[in-house]
């Protein structure tokens, strides 16, 4: 093959010289470089002044990216990189170098500083004392210096802050705590502070309902001394046994605190017209346990109901109680909006209140309740035919130096003691001590009771014979020794009894009277974390003899206890034979302790049961020589055979009207009620022996109002 030959291939391709063509790629790859990197910077310098506009009030910080050098922040105006940034001016966008503002800048000087001392956190004390306490300058001073406390109690001290910034409220403590002043002071102080300020002419604003009408006498009393101060508000007190219609002036003359029983206070809802209730604003259920206990459902139902009716806003409600069952919850779930609960007891970290217990007479769950502190507690067993005696015995051993409170079954067993007490103390010529014994009882005029009261409370050495009306929320200071002379049954109310002593810290001591067969009762309380002390029959009776006498040796002192025990009950059954009236009190007594002995709940029939009973026996514990059933039939020879059965009706009533009370709290207060139950026929009734008008046997916790039926609303 030649040189010369040529080919002609043809090719779609246009070759071009490499040179050329080499040239052409280099322009286009460099021409996308450099739109790619103006597009880079552009983001950087838009991406840069937004973040300069961010962090130049913190602290002009330097910032810094990989993706490419961003101008450092530096004092010197040389190291400063000029930034450009885009501006539009017609349609084009045109770069424009501005300067940085950290350019130019001055040095900071740095601050020669003292280190900050570390920051003390205020500890914020509770309030202990009342002098410390946000309130009236009047009210302070005068707790302060005439009624003499400076130092508040455990539950003072918790309530206090909580009442005080409107709060309802739950309290439970144990008796004597000072719960009473607690919340009368917050009632009073919340009071003062409205606005225009509240005269007598704005009605009731307040209201306290207690259990039984001494309570309601003492709170009340709590009242009258704080309102001295502030003469602008006035209490007042409306309990059964007063006269309705000077009540019904004083209500409407114009009164702003009300202490009251629910029963007496339904009744003027009832028929006192001028009683307004729409400017309550506080409402308070003090021993709120023992109201639901005595049966004051429907009366509370009907206080809550009216005040509902009537006010506007939900008043500020106080629930007050020693122990917490079943009953109470439901009230507060009726009347308590988001409550604080004040417990003092869980404060202390007592283990006996975190437990609870089955309340043997009633079936429910309770929690236990701490005691007084400086309280001793003792337990005797005593056959039946020795009570009497064995009782004389140790009151006349203690009433020479101290102060003695009582309590017994029933208030024909608290007159037949109180009678026979006192003519013995004169019969040996005693007078001075036979004037400081007193009774109390729910058959007493309120004029007597209050009175009774009183000389107790303001006596030294005394003796009180009572029932259970005295057993909760009374403060009568200085007792030195509780008697249960019977048994309370339920654990709960014996702590409410042996609570009338060793209050605001000072010493008590107790003392149970317990027959043989009850002696398993003992296991009970300590099952409830009531720890208690024998104390022997034998030294019980050392109390008859004389000062001389006790010096003998143990078994020559004993044998001479025994004698003088059984001289001094023949020495009563002398005294009931000679004088009728009170023989009658003595079957009186006898009868109505038998039939109190059989109202205790099943849950403790395997204790006190009436068949364990030596009626016999319990006839001699009454100084009686006849039989038990000898005793029935001169009862029945006195009075009629009628009246014996009346009392029997009135004591079956009084039982029926404590049952289900549980099941009417659960109601609402603004329920439907319930047509009641008919109830069997009474016997024919007859004109009443005056004893037995006297002694009826109605309910200890009467707010006066029994057996009152009004056809017509009163006008006042």
């Amino acid at each position: 093959m030649t040189d010369d030959i040529t080919l002609n291939i043809s090719s779609s391709v246009n070759v071009q010289p490499r040179k050329y063509r080499n040239h052409h790629v280099r322009g286009i790859v460099s021409r996308k470089r450099r739109i790619e990197e103006r597009r880079k910077l552009k983001k950087r310098i838009l991406k840069f002044g937004q973040l300069e506009t961010e962090k130049s009030d913190a602290g002009h910080q330097m910032i810094t990216k990989d993706e490419g050098k961003v101008p450092s922040l530096k004092t010197k105006e040389e190291n400063v990189t000029k930034v450009t940034r885009p501006i539009k001016r017609d349609n084009h966008t045109q770069m424009v170098k501005t300067k940085s503002i950290f350019s130019g800048n001055p040095d900071i000087p740095e601050l020669d500083l003292p280190k900050p001392a570390p920051r003390k956190v205020k500890k914020v004390t509770p309030i202990n004392k009342f002098i410390d306490l946000d309130i009236h300058p009047g009210l302070k001073s005068y707790i302060v210096e005439k009624m003499e406390l400076e130092q508040m109690t455990p539950v003072q001290a918790a309530a206090l802050p909580v009442l005080l910034e409107g709060q309802d409220a739950l309290i439970r403590s144990q008796t004597g705590s000072g719960k009473t002043l607690a919340y009368a002071l917050s009632v009073i102080q919340t009071l003062q502070e409205i606005k225009p300020e509240v005269t007598r002419q704005n009605g009731p604003m307040a209201i306290v309902l207690t259990p039984t009408r001494e309570l309601a006498q003492q709170s009340y009393a709590v009242f009258q001394q704080l309102t001295l101060p502030i003469r602008r508000l006035v209490a007042t007190w409306l309990v059964g046994g007063q006269n309705r219609k000077s009540e019904k002036a004083r209500i409407r003359k114009g009164v702003n605190i009300i202490v009251s029983t629910p029963g007496r206070f339904v009744d003027h809802l009832e028929n006192t017209s001028c009683l307004n209730l729409e400017n309550i604003k506080w409402l308070v259920f003090d021993e709120a346990d023992r109201l639901l206990d005595m049966g004051f459902q429907k009366d509370i139902n009907k206080v809550l109901k009216e005040i509902k009716k009537q006010t506007e806003t939900k008043p500020q409600t106080v629930l007050l109680s020693a122990t917490l069952n079943r009953g109470v919850e439901n009230l507060v779930d009726l009347t308590l909006t988001s409550p604080a609960k004040v417990d003092v007891n869980d404060a202390k970290g007592l283990k006996s209140d975190s437990s609870n217990f089955v309340d043997p007479s009633t079936g429910l769950e309770v929690e236990k309740v701490s005691l007084p502190e400086k309280l001793q507690q003792h337990v005797v067993v005593v056959p039946s035919k020795l009570r009497l005696i064995s009782l004389f015995s140790f009151i006349m051993e203690k009433v020479s130096s101290a102060k003695i409170l009582v309590f017994l079954s029933c208030r024909d067993s608290v007159e037949f003691h109180f009678h026979i007490l006192k003519l013995f103390l004169e019969h040996h010529r005693q007078t001075a001590w036979a004037k400081n014994v007193f009774q109390l009882h729910g058959g007493m005029a309120q004029k007597d009771r209050t009175e009774t009261m009183i000389k107790f409370k303001k006596s030294k050495l005394s003796v009180l014979l009572c029932t259970d009306v005295a057993a909760r929320g009374l403060d009568i200071p200085r007792v030195d020794w509780v008697v249960q002379y019977t048994s309370p049954g339920s654990p709960v109310d014996y702590i409410h009894r042996v609570g009338r002593t060793a209050r605001a810290g000072q010493k008590g001591n107790a003392v149970l009277f317990l027959t043989p067969v009850e002696v398993p009762y003992v296991k009970l309380l300590t099952s409830y974390d009531i720890d208690v002390s024998e104390l022997k029959l034998d030294q019980l009776l050392t109390g008859l003899l004389s000062t001389k006498s006790k010096n003998f040796q143990e078994n020559v002192r004993i044998q001479m206890a025994k004698e003088k025990a059984a001289e001094t009950h023949k020495t009563f059954e002398s005294f009931i034979q000679e004088d009728k009236n009170l023989k009658e009190l003595s079957v009186k007594a006898f009868v109505s302790f038998i039939r109190a002995y059989a109202t205790y709940p099943l849950a403790l029939k395997h204790i006190f049961h009436v068949k364990n009973l030596h009626t016999g026996h319990v006839a001699k514990s009454f100084a009686l020589q006849d039989t038990p059933g000898e005793a029935l039939k001169s009862l029945q020879n006195t009075v009629g055979q009628r009246a014996v059965q009346q009392m029997q009706f009135k004591r079956k009533q009084t039982n029926n009207n404590s049952k289900n009370n549980t099941e009417q709290l659960q109601k609402q207060p603004d329920s439907k009620k319930t047509a009641p139950a008919k109830s069997k026929v009474p016997p024919k009734a007859t004109k009443r022996h005056p004893i037995v008008a006297k002694f009826d046997l109605m309910s200890e916790f009467s707010s006066g109002m029994e057996g009152v039926t009004v056809q017509k609303k009163m006008k006042v």
